[in-house]
């Protein structure tokens, strides 16, 4: 299945694409240890970057905002406080604004657009933040080493999710717990 799959993605990368100015529509060779490329990363990454620089960028992120909300009440819903959580593609921090110090110590905001963290809402008071640029397919975290994985909206922009699946795995604790919306 896999290798048909991977055969059905290289016949459409082989097909040239006409009369389309400014593409950024490009194919590049598989990665060995990705199932499939199926989304252009860099392409993605300069869209947010572009779309962080819109004045009026607020007006577009109802969707998330209303999902970012919903599943920091999630977290809530767990009777426990993490030690140190992770927002995975946190965006303008639709998630984060709303974690509060009872619930979590330490949020650690990860997105692939700086100017997205920059303008992301930190949590409430109390909260310690880090804020990095990560890519959510390469997670930079020792194994074993946090409590709490929330992404909202963001995994379905990864190539390979199996893998980002088994690295979210790896980083968390024994007990950890991880949350998404996709």
């Amino acid at each position: 299945m896999l290798s048909s799959c991977k055969k059905f993605v290289q016949f459409l990368c082989s097909l040239h694409v006409k009369n389309i100015s400014n593409s950024t529509h490009h194919c590049f060779p598989l990665k060995p240890e990705s199932p499939m490329n199926v989304f252009d990363r860099k392409a993605k990454s300069k869209q947010k970057e572009r779309a962080g620089g819109m004045p009026d960028v607020e007006v577009y992120d109802y969707l998330k905002s209303e999902i970012g909300y919903r599943l920091s009440d999630r977290v809530l819903d767990v009777k426990r406080t993490f030690k140190c959580a992770l927002d995975l593609g946190c965006s303008r921090g639709y998630v984060s604004k709303h974690i509060i110090a009872d619930s979590v110590e330490k949020l650690i905001m990860c997105d692939t657009s700086p100017t997205y963290l920059s303008q992301a809402s930190p949590p409430e008071e109390g909260v310690v933040v880090e804020r990095l640029v990560v890519d959510e397919e390469d997670l930079p975290f020792e194994s074993d080493s946090l409590d709490l994985v929330i992404s909202n909206l963001s995994l379905h922009w990864v190539n390979d999710l199996p893998g980002t699946f088994s690295q979210i795995m790896r980083v968390l604790k024994n007990d950890g717990v991880f949350m998404a919306s996709v």
